[in-house]
């Protein structure tokens, strides 16, 4: 049997969830991104499910799965006004993302990145490496991987003074970006959420009917 404050705690938790629904409800960007999120996870769900040709496949749908599971965690915990560790899945989220990119552009990494030891993994395939080798692949040399990355570190992955503004048990979402992080520019221009909607709109109707 649970102790009694865990229980009191999830119905604490349950109520900022109804409330931090019915906030969204009531702002189309934030509506927009929740969409976005909810496509992006019916997306990797799909793919986890085709047939795997090898050892490849079975790694990146596995990380795939990884994904998922770290959206899901970071959204339950948004809405229950665990902000701090909701960013700090998200984190995780950025950095799966970025070695699945690094992947996509040479499929052998797959397998390197499989069966080399924890020191070659990471001299070859820390973040700070895959990011810097994705930025010089694709001629980005505005580092926008690395801020992004940092903005994520500080405000969740270190105990340090900035991280807690992910812990008030109060926030204005109208202030949060794409990654649940409270940036003010995001959220400035609605383009954005406008156009990612309608762009991934087909998708979501798509693979509803297929999972």
């Amino acid at each position: 049997m649970l102790p009694e404050n865990f229980v009191q705690l999830h119905a604490h938790e349950e109520a900022l969830r109804t409330q931090s629904a019915d906030f969204i409800r009531k702002s189309e960007p934030l509506a927009r991104h929740c969409a976005a999120i909810e496509v992006a996870m019916s997306t990797i769900l799909f793919f986890t499910k085709l047939p795997r040709d090898d050892q490849r496949d079975v790694t990146v749908q596995l990380l795939g799965i990884r994904l998922f599971n770290a959206l899901g965690s970071s959204v339950k915990l948004a809405l229950s006004g665990y902000y701090q560790t909701s960013a700090l899945q998200q984190r995780d989220i950025l950095e799966t993302a970025f070695l699945l990119n690094y992947f996509e552009h040479d499929s052998e990494l797959i397998a390197r990145w499989r069966s080399c030891n924890e020191e070659e993994r990471y001299r070859e395939f820390r973040p700070n490496v895959v990011r810097k080798r994705l930025d010089a692949k694709q001629g980005f040399t505005s580092g926008k991987r690395t801020a992004a990355y940092k903005m994520l570190c500080d405000l969740a992955g270190h105990p340090i003074r900035s991280d807690l503004r992910c812990s008030k048990s109060r926030m204005d979402f109208t202030k949060l970006d794409r990654f649940g992080i409270p940036v003010r520019s995001m959220l400035s221009g609605r383009n954005w959420p406008s156009t990612q909607y309608k762009l991934l709109q087909p998708s979501l109707n798509s693979y509803r009917g297929k999972l």
